[in-house]
């Protein structure tokens, strides 16, 4: 109960508590996105068809850094581009551990990877 009483009469623990969590969090999930950008290839196949298109996937990884499933939530239309997604997730991995400040068993992310001709 004193511990209770301490952090009631200091919310601004919280507050910082809360900061430092949050930025744990965007932290990892950016490090995330940058190796899957890394591990994304645009297929040449696609390229030459002149295929684009942006893929929705939503993903799970384990504590230790492992994806544990992958979902398309919402196809570019091509499979060639939904598949080259995919890949590049799988092939990012694997991620670094969750922080355990974080206290997380999994991580749940959603991410759009986009297939764009320049």
């Amino acid at each position: 109960p004193k511990v209770k009483n301490m952090t009631a009469s200091f919310p601004e623990l919280d507050t910082l508590l809360k900061e430092e969590l949050n930025d744990l969090w965007t932290g990892y999930t950016t490090k995330v996105r940058q190796m899957i950008a890394r591990a994304k290839v645009y297929p040449p196949k696609a390229r030459e068809k002149g295929q684009q298109g942006k893929i929705y996937l939503s993903f799970k990884i384990g504590k230790d850094g492992r994806v544990l499933k992958l979902f398309v939530e919402h196809s570019s239309g091509y499979e060639i581009l939904d598949e080259a997604a995919r890949i590049a997730i799988t092939d990012a991995g694997p991620f670094p551990p969750i922080p355990e400040k974080l206290n997380k068993q999994y991580a749940l992310l959603e991410l759009p990877i986009s297939f764009v001709l320049r």
